[in-house]
């Protein structure tokens, strides 16, 4: 969900370590080691996951203290993924097992139809069609925006993908070897009228609610919450 729809989409996570455990300067570090390398046209890596700057999409963290906002740590995680169309790879592979098939020297079987492509050469056509239409494919670049609260080691994802949670997950396990536990997805209003105004926004007392809270006094959930010990009507 996009800032342009009037909310953000937001999973939080509570990390295993302390503040004290991981500082701003250990962070940056291993942030910089773990940024993505981005997959150029002429190749044929299939993906490549990892940290990127958060405005540009870029793999540059080099000035980490750029990116912190009222104990903040913005940054990104980005994946690059290449996938060729099924009809198109399909095609491609069946005009080249003509082409060897035709071009194949063995001679005809006893009832006079040529032998058959050995199964060792129709997988050698394979890969090879595969590795040079990967080269081709251009690749489509995810970009999911993070939010470190450094102080309260709690972290935000700005989506509620699941794709997003475990690409996020493993890459984070690998660069700093800790883990977190997960606090809940859900969705914030974001008013518009006060960023304009230029007037403070925060997000944390929504981040706080529970069902209760929009009760309606007068209603049948609010009559119950206060109603008497020993008046409950029975169940059965």
């Amino acid at each position: 969900m996009t800032l342009g729809a009037g909310a953000v989409a937001v999973r939080r996570l509570k990390l295993l370590a302390s503040p004290r455990e991981l500082p701003l300067k250990t962070i940056a570090e291993k942030l910089r080691k773990a940024v993505i390398s981005p997959l150029g046209l002429d190749e044929s890596r299939e993906e490549s996951l990892g940290f990127a700057h958060p405005f540009t999409g870029e793999p540059d963290l080099a000035d980490i203290q750029s990116l912190v906002f009222d104990g903040a740590l913005v940054f990104a995680l980005r994946k690059d993924s290449k996938k060729i169309p099924g009809t198109l790879f399909r095609l491609q592979l069946k005009a080249a097992l003509d082409a060897l098939q035709k071009a194949s020297p063995r001679d005809a079987d006893e009832s006079g139809r040529k032998r058959r492509l050995t199964r060792s050469a129709r997988e050698q056509a394979k890969e090879r069609i595969k590795h040079e239409l990967m080269k081709r494919t251009l690749p489509s670049i995810r970009l999911v925006e993070i939010v470190w609260h450094l102080d309260a080691s709690e972290i935000w994802i700005l989506s509620t993908s699941a794709g997003a949670l475990e690409d996020f997950e493993k890459l984070f396990f690998e660069t700093f070897e800790t883990g977190f536990i997960q606090m809940g997805p859900g969705t914030a209003t974001v008013d518009f009228d006060r960023i304009h105004q230029g007037l403070p926004v925060t997000l944390e007392p929504l981040l706080e609610l529970v069902p209760l809270a929009f009760v309606r006094p007068g209603s049948l959930a609010a009559s119950i919450e206060r109603a008497p010990p020993g008046n409950e009507a029975p169940i059965f």
